[in-house]
Order: structure tokens, then C-alpha cells, then sequence
């Protein structure tokens, strides 16, 4: 849709409940996403989620995470005048844990720079619990939308961690 459209959502939701928080998921980066300050709240950072997978997953330097970060700091400002909810995983990409061989540490560590450096925080439901897949998305998405773990299927010890992580970032919002 053009950004007259996102204008006019964003005026009339505010109208019906002016405390709205609208966020969209747009692709692009820089300057196109710039675009829509002033007609969402914010819009799913996307580059946060490929530098973290590329430093975590992939293993690529930590120097080119660093340098997203504060390129993205530098670009929009204050947070609070334009979030950008930070991600690890989604349903169009194959699961964090996955990616890391189903390694529970770097999935750990991954959280951290989500939860201290990354936007308001979204999980992927199950990523919480550990909920990783059965192989490879190739060629299709569906590895990474099987059904939640529940009762015993839970890793505790994961959850409390994420429980902690929540409980921090309450306390200290980005």
C-alpha cells in the first residue's frame, strides 16, 4: 500500500483508541523505512535479525553486529520515536535453534543481545520452550510452524531464563 494509506490507518486507529501502538512488517531497511515514522510506531527490524542470526548462526564477525547496531541507533534516533521490535525467528524463516544445531547456549546467548540490545523484543512462539523443527525448511516454510510443546515437551530451564530476560527488560526498556 502507499504511505498515504498507512497515513490514514494510523490517524483512524488512533481515533477509535488514541494509546494504539501500530507496527507493520516492512522488508525494507534505510531510508524507505525511514518512511514510515509518523505512520506506524515502528516496524519489524529485520536487519537486527539477519546480523544476529550472521554473528550467531553463520559465525561472521562481531564487528559487523556492532556496526548494525549503531548504525541503526544513529539512523532513527530515540527508540521511542520510531521502535523497531527486534526478532530472532518467524514464521518465514527456519528456527533460531535450528540454525545453532539445536544448541541451547547460543540460543541463550542469541536472547541476550535480543533482550539488551535489539528493539522491543517478539519471540516466535516456542522459541521460549525450545520448540526447534525436524529438518530444513527447503523447500518449504512448514519445518518451522509445527505445533507447540507443551507439559514436559517445555524446557523449564530455558523458559525461566526467558521469564528473567522478560522481567529485566521491564525493568529497563530499551
Amino acid at each position: 500500500p502507499s504511505l498515504r494509506f498507512w497515513d490514514r490507518l494510523h490517524a483512524y486507529c488512533r481515533s477509535i483508541r488514541p494509546d494504539c501502538f501500530l507496527f507493520g512488517e516492512a522488508t525494507v531497511s534505510g531510508a524507505p523505512l525511514r518512511a514510515f515514522c509518523g505512520r506506524l510506531d515502528g516496524c519489524l527490524d529485520f536487519e537486527f535479525a539477519t546480523a544476529v542470526r550472521q554473528l550467531v548462526i553463520h559465525g561472521r564477525g562481531i564487528q559487523r553486529f556492532a556496526s548494525h547496531v549503531l548504525r541503526a541507533q544513529a539512523f532513527f534516533g530515540p527508540t521511542r520515536r520510531f521502535v523497531r521490535p527486534a526478532f530472532l525467528d518467524n514464521h518465514d524463516t527456519q528456527r533460531f535453534l535450528w540454525g545453532v544445531g539445536n544448541d541451547k547456549q547460543r540460543l541463550r546467548f542469541a536472547l541476550g543481545l535480543l533482550f539488551t540490545l535489539g528493539g522491543a523484543p517478539v519471540l516466535y512462539y516456542g522459541t521460549e520452550v525450545a520448540l526447534s523443527q525436524p529438518r530444513d525448511n527447503a523447500p518449504w516454510m512448514e519445518e518451522s510452524r509445527h505445533p507447540m510443546l507443551w507439559g514436559d515437551g517445555q524446557d523449564q530451564e530455558l523458559l525461566a531464563d526467558v521469564q528473567q530476560w522478560v522481567a529485566l527488560r521491564r525493568q529497563n526498556p530499551g
